[in-house]
């Protein structure tokens, strides 16, 4: 265990549970992670957990995933976590998160799945210790939605939407840290310090090995270091798949998320942060490692190549999730019956093929062509990402935006 003096949070984000992968169940990975952040924070004496956005993959998500959620919050009691801080990402369900949050409140386990514009302070959360003594002010600012933006800064026009989305931003975290200066200040604590939560695009960060987000946002909205207050010891963020800090600050990080979202994100590390607060000093940052608990695999190439891979793969016992590319200079109209034989007895998932050589005829690239009306509309616009060739980080922006429309129309449609 790590010596401290002062608090002790672990950040982390984007948990994605329920997230599947090509229509693979992941609860083993889930639950895996969880248990193992158990022991991450007995092991390093946390004092808080600071979960920033994106608890969930989808609004909805069934029983037996919010199921691992609660259990994992009840499974920390007793143990020297006394606070947890769980903030709603674009992919939750603000109302979902926060419907439990009377009951958690008992628990020290504090929601803000959406925010209460008449009383920002309940966006302001003091950590104590066992004795009661102040350690730090948490500001837990969710995902910041138009409605958020627009009454965080009214003057705004229609029509100015980077402005709005910047100015909105920085407006309301002035507002909150204010509140939590406030707070400090009737506390007679002027040395605790005061940490914020964000789910946002910040400027001058990197999202992927090919910057899909970054194609298809370009710079509308990216959120400066310096929208933040100065006051904040350290800003935990959320939103951003990859670990990193914000314009090279120690003090304003992504943590990532905990497992890999796609195929496009093979070999980046995945941590979280422990992040250190000594009296009148600046905070102290470690990166833990998290593990995998499912391997991935791409493999790509013409088919001699994938079948070479295909066997080596298979003389090994992998249980990976594989992807399979084929770019081939011949054309291959038929790539899973090609493979078919190949593929018998193996004890690894395919879960998605992309055949770059596939001979075009028509307007979809299927060997048959099936009715659309046994598809979700996710599904089709899926089938259509795949036919495209459309990389994981690109999935990643598109889906959000799809999703944010059809609940958007769905909050309409119920007004």
């Amino acid at each position: 265990m790590v010596a401290k003096q002062g608090l002790r949070l672990l950040h982390t984000s984007d948990w994605h549970l329920g997230n599947t992968i090509g229509d693979k169940d992941r609860s083993h990975e889930f639950k895996a992670f969880l248990d193992w952040m158990r022991a991450q924070i007995v092991d390093n004496a946390v004092d808080v957990l600071i979960i920033a956005g994106d608890v969930f993959d989808v609004s909805s998500p069934g029983s037996k995933i919010q199921g691992l959620y609660y259990r994992f919050l009840a499974s920390l009691q007793g143990t020297c976590c006394h606070d947890v801080v769980v903030v709603a990402g674009n992919h939750d369900s603000p109302s979902l998160l926060d419907a439990p949050k009377e009951v958690l409140s008992a628990l020290q386990v504090h929601v803000v799945g959406a925010i209460d514009r008449e009383n920002l302070g309940k966006e302001v959360f003091v950590i104590r210790d066992e004795t009661e003594t102040p350690l730090g002010i948490i500001c837990a600012v969710p995902y910041l939605r138009e409605g958020d933006l627009r009454f965080a800064a009214p003057g705004e026009t229609d029509r100015d939407v980077q402005k709005l989305v910047v100015e909105g931003t920085r407006a309301h975290y002035r507002r909150v840290v204010d509140l939590a200066l406030e707070e400090r200040a009737r506390l007679n604590a002027p040395l605790i310090p005061i940490i914020a939560t964000g789910h946002l695009f910040a400027a001058g960060v990197s999202h992927g090995d090919d910057d899909g987000m970054r194609a298809v946002v370009g710079n509308l909205g990216l959120i400066e270091a310096s929208a933040f207050p100065e006051e904040l010891a350290y800003v935990a963020l959320g939103h951003i798949h990859r670990a990193q800090c914000v314009s090279k600050r120690d003090d304003i990080r992504y943590s990532g998320s905990p497992f890999l979202m796609g195929f496009d994100e093979i070999g980046q590390k995945r941590l979280v942060h422990l992040v250190d607060f000594e009296p009148g000093k600046a905070c102290s940052v470690k990166d833990i490692d998290v593990p995998s608990w499912q391997a991935f695999v791409r493999i790509q190439g013409d088919l001699k190549a994938i079948r070479n891979r295909i066997q080596e793969l298979k003389l090994a016992g992998s249980t990976a999730f594989v992807e399979i590319i084929y770019n081939g200079a011949e054309k291959v109209g038929n790539l899973n019956s090609q493979l078919m034989s190949d593929l018998q007895e193996a004890s690894f998932v395919v879960v998605r093929t992309r055949n770059n050589g596939a001979i075009q005829e028509g307007v979809l690239l299927d060997e048959y062509v099936q009715d659309l009306s046994e598809f979700t509309e996710e599904e089709i616009l899926k089938r259509v990402f795949d036919k495209n060739n459309v990389g994981e980080a690109q999935r990643t922006v598109l889906l959000e935006a799809f999703r944010e429309i059809v609940r958007a129309v769905n909050e309409t449609d119920e007004g």
